[in-house]
């Protein structure tokens, strides 16, 4: 008869046995989690769709046209190398009209605002002719309103602090003055608008402060009065700041407007310092009314940065551009901005020293490799605790996908890929961190390998050209 402590022992010999046989298997668990650890595995889903991309592009200043007097390689850079296809200007439209041209808003006297195209606007007209010839699709926004209106001369300077009410009765002379613009652009330099807003981020004083039913209005009165001239456009609205609630509201208020059915080509806004939660309620927002999302200026943030030139601010718009694209499902996006009057805004060209900066590295990754028709599909996880984000595209031409994978971490990052329905052949990579402006990367793996190891930089952008079986 054993006793209590043989027992006892007897169940420590067991359990040792036990322990001892399983320890190859617990052995072979460890050094796989060992090896597995840190790595993200991405899975894609080619069969799952999202939103099909429009376009990319950017905001521009007329002033280009006289930075290329200086370097004449300019405009190729900004829309042939980086395959820009949609560009928004910054418009000075509002002097072509520096005075009432005939004090009647159903007639447009041309031969009155021949005085006034010079300067900055002669500069913007051959711009954009430029930019149309290349293949560009223009995006017209109203910054402000001829100042005639309110008593002002056509050059007059507002200050900071001049914020002047657009008068409700001059609407109708308003209305004529935009189509007056697009019209002597149409004739005199040969290009049209792809879309129109009437009046950007209208929530601001100096521009057309904001009243749904208002905008909403006057979007219709320009529709109508340029389709009589047979001039054809569509039209972007509300075109609200920024990335917040406070622009969905503002968003919301305009299509909740009866009249504005039918009017809109998309749900726009303008993203600085972009929240999630916003983001994805401008995705509700476009759902519910049927509409593609347009980000017609995009950037991390709305002030110009010390760092706006290095890889450090182009890091944070990667991270940003990917959110878009994943949580407010935007179709065309309008980086703010490529070149402006100088080098001292939120700009990616530098007049001075005649370079663009690290966030065109950052643009090229998304604009050369996702061409307008790629669909964006599944590919989670979106974004991990380590810091990788991924973002996938079925491409237009069969078979073809692209995945853009952005390490926000400053530790290198190593991730598998797999996608479903079979091992998909990397076919070419690109990476883009602070010590690679834009450059091909050796392929990582031999054709066929069902799920390829990928090694990212620390704080890097990394894209990658797939063909499926």
């Amino acid at each position: 008869m054993k006793t209590t402590s043989d027992r006892s022992g007897d169940r420590q010999r067991h359990w040792i046995r036990a322990g001892l046989s399983m320890l190859p298997a617990v052995l072979a668990c460890l050094s796989s989690g060992a090896q597995a650890q840190g790595e993200t595995e991405i899975r894609i889903d080619p069969s799952v769709s999202h939103q099909t991309m429009e376009g990319w592009g950017g905001n521009i200043y007329p002033h280009a046209h006289r930075h290329r007097q200086h370097d004449p390689a300019l405009y190729d850079k900004a829309f042939r190398e980086l395959h820009t296809t949609h560009m928004r200007v910054r418009s000075y439209w509002y002097r072509l009209e520096g005075e009432n041209d005939n004090d009647d808003s159903e007639t447009i006297d041309f031969d009155a605002l021949k005085k006034y195209d010079k300067g900055l606007v002669r500069d913007e007209f051959l711009m954009q002719k430029a930019m149309a010839e290349r293949g560009v699709k223009l995006l017209f926004a109203s910054w402000r309103f001829p100042f005639w209106m309110i008593g002002k001369p056509a050059d007059w300077r507002p200050k900071s602090g001049d914020r002047p009410a657009f008068p409700k009765r001059m609407e109708a002379e308003y209305v004529e003055s935009l189509a007056a613009y697009m019209l002597y652009g149409r004739k005199h330099y040969g290009f049209t608008f792809d879309a129109v807003s009437v009046a950007n981020e209208p929530m601001l004083g100096i521009y057309v402060k904001h009243d749904p039913a208002r905008l909403v209005r006057m979007t219709r009165a320009l529709k109508e009065r340029l389709a009589k001239a047979g001039y054809t456009t569509r039209f972007y609205c509300p075109d609200v700041t920024q990335g917040d609630m406070t622009g969905v509201r503002r968003a919301e208020s305009f299509f909740a407007q009866k009249a504005s059915t039918g009017l809109s080509c998309c749900v726009a806004y303008h993203s600085y310092r972009p929240r999630v939660a916003a983001l994805r309620k401008f995705r509700e927002l476009a759902r519910k009314v049927g509409l593609p999302v347009w980000v017609t200026e995009q950037n991390y943030t709305p002030v110009a940065p010390g760092d706006r030139f290095e890889w450090s601010h182009a890091m944070k718009n990667a991270v940003a551009i990917h959110d878009l694209l994943v949580e407010s499902e935007m179709a065309l996006c309008a980086h703010f901005c490529y070149v402006a009057s100088s080098e001292n805004g939120l700009v990616v060209y530098n007049p001075k020293s005649k370079k663009w900066g690290r966030m065109y590295d950052v643009l090229k990754q998304f604009h050369k490799h996702v061409p307008p028709g790629s669909v964006r599909v599944d590919a989670k996880p979106k974004r991990t605790a380590n810091g990788v984000r991924t973002v996938a595209f079925r491409l237009p031409e069969k078979k073809g996908l692209t995945a853009v994978v952005v390490n926000a971490s400053s530790k290198p990052q190593t991730v598998r890929l797999a996608v479903k329905g079979g091992a998909a052949a990397i076919e070419s990579m690109r990476r883009s961190s602070k010590s690679a402006f834009y450059e091909a990367v050796d392929l990582p793996v031999a054709p066929g390998e069902d799920r390829p190891g990928l090694e990212l930089a620390p704080r890097s952008v990394t894209s990658l050209t797939l063909r499926l079986p």
